[in-house]
């Protein structure tokens, strides 16, 4: 089981290192760090840069998406950032998380999860939802223009970033994702979720093919 401390790495997922400042091979944040777009010199209500996918990632992304089609299980971990940015105060929590995967024919993509804490004797669900065309990755199918900026694209690997604006009162939430295949029977998903620009939790979730 992975310990997430202040600093919360996972071995082999790539980063795009000219947009963001992350090292090779390793997840890595401190609570309340900058986000993404702050990184990169964006604001954070800034809209994503979506663009359309290039030559061979289509076919990359349909052989990775239905590649994790079926049932999974394993063991998650959160961390929560509490406190403020000159004393953080960290919140951890281990979880049981069970999950289905579902590729449809026209590129529809979901992946069920639902996560158990016996400390805390709670249960939730979380949904991650994707639509895969030829011409683009969102998360819905009528979109004429992506809302996810892509990050990292190959046949085991898939990075993006995703923004919203939520109101009363108004804030921004951007969404770093990671999905990492191993082989056919392991993969890592990672989501960072940045609050008006600064870091606030990380979910690390490792299964395992049932």
């Amino acid at each position: 089981m992975l310990k997430i401390k202040l600093i919360v790495a996972v071995k082999s997922i790539l980063f795009l290192v000219v947009l963001f400042p992350f090292s090779t091979h390793v997840f890595a944040s401190d609570c309340f760090s900058a986000s993404p777009s702050i990184e990169a010199g964006r604001g954070a209500y800034d809209e994503v840069i979506p663009r359309e996918l290039e030559e061979g990632e289509y076919e990359a992304l349909k052989e990775l998406l239905k590649g994790l089609d079926g049932r999974w299980a394993g063991t998650a971990e959160v961390l929560d950032c509490k406190g403020i940015v000159e004393e953080p105060l960290e919140e951890t929590a281990a979880y049981s998380i069970s999950s289905v995967v579902k590729m449809g024919r026209t590129g529809e993509f979901f992946l069920e999860s639902t996560m158990i804490s016996q400390e805390k004797r709670t249960k939730q669900d979380e949904i991650i939802r994707l639509n895969l065309s030829k011409k683009m990755l969102a998360t819905q199918d009528n979109k004429a223009v992506s809302d996810l900026e892509l990050i990292s694209v190959s046949s085991d690997e898939l990075v993006y970033l995703r923004k919203s604006v939520i109101s009363n009162p108004k804030r921004a939430i951007e969404r770093l994702t990671a999905i990492q295949k191993s082989g056919d029977t392991s993969v890592v998903v990672e989501e960072q979720v940045y609050l008006q620009g600064v870091l606030k939790s990380v979910s690390i979730w490792n299964l395992e093919k049932k």
